[in-house]
């Protein structure tokens, strides 16, 4: 909410002062954006596709993948796993993530912005489950 009340005071040059507002700002951009979708939807492009590409633009990504592996992210691990991270170099334990809470890593920053920008385009709530500590299965 915070990002899209930054952008309609920048573009409309209007504060927003209540939250309600700005959930009437989200809605109205959350409506225009799913009959964007629904126009450009083909039998050769699906709904799926076009959100992906819709990603890619406002990220200013492309599809290509990124070769070099700027960091790692710890969703979970067992005991053995957790014996083989410990075993690891100073210089590799500082790529792993366990939450990105707390992290500078503009990879790491750039994959929560594209959440956020994911959960407006498919009303999933998701967000916040990217802050959940690893899960780590005993055994």
């Amino acid at each position: 909410y915070e990002i899209l009340g930054k952008y309609i005071e920048k573009v409309n040059g209007e504060k927003i002062e209540k939250k309600e507002e700005l959930n009437d700002h989200n809605r109205a951009f959350e409506l225009l954006v799913d009959e964007l979708i629904q126009n450009s939807q083909t039998k050769r492009y699906s709904a799926n596709y076009i959100k992906r590409l819709l990603l890619h633009i406002i990220m200013e990504t492309s599809n290509q993948t990124n070769q070099e592996i700027e960091y790692t992210r710890i969703l979970g691990f067992n005991k053995k796993a957790k014996k083989y991270i410990n075993g690891l170099s100073k210089d590799i334990k500082e790529t792993i993530i366990t939450s990105p809470k707390n992290t500078d890593n503009i990879y790491c920053l750039n994959e929560l912005r594209a959440t956020k920008l994911y959960e407006i385009l498919t009303n999933k709530k998701i967000y916040n489950e990217e802050f959940k500590i690893p899960i780590i299965k005993e055994g």
